[in-house]
């Protein structure tokens, strides 16, 4: 018997990676790539972008202007909360194919791979009492263990 992954290739519909700079999915600058192979069958899982020292500083050089433009520095908490909350939604509804991939990852079986913690509606919401920089601010304790990565000014 021959071990594929073809068909979950397949059903992911695991494409080339990319890099996305600056609102556009394109290949790194060097045109460097790295293929990742399963760990089990050492078949070709995917193909992906290494990024440049140029591809990391286009990226950095957008992200402090995106910043600075103040969308996203001047919202208020509840608008960040909102936001974040649908990022949830999104990754609940996708968990199913983000759980197939990571269990493609790592030579597992899918019921193996756990439900990604950000996922639960309540994260956001433990940065609500936050308030505008210059002002006292508290922020909420998590009830449960909790990972999350944002930037604050």
């Amino acid at each position: 018997m021959t071990l594929t992954m073809q068909t979950h290739r397949e059903e992911l519909g695991i494409k080339p990676g990319l890099l996305y700079i600056d609102g556009e999915w394109g290949a790194a600058a060097g045109g460097a790539t790295w293929t990742h192979h399963h760990p089990a069958t050492g078949e070709e899982i995917g193909e992906l972008a290494v990024a440049s020292v140029s591809d990391v500083d286009a990226a950095v050089a957008t992200a402090r202007r995106v910043f600075d433009a103040g969308e996203w520095s001047n919202m208020r908490a509840q608008q960040r909360i909102a936001l974040l909350r649908r990022c949830g939604a999104l990754l609940r509804e996708h968990a199913d194919e983000l759980r197939g991939l990571q269990a493609l990852d790592n030579s597992v079986p899918v019921a193996s791979v756990p439900a990604c913690t950000p996922c639960r509606s309540r994260w956001p919401g433990t940065c609500s009492t936050t308030t505008r920089a210059g002002s006292t601010s508290s922020v909420a304790r998590p009830s449960r263990p909790t990972r999350a990565a944002t930037t604050w000014r």
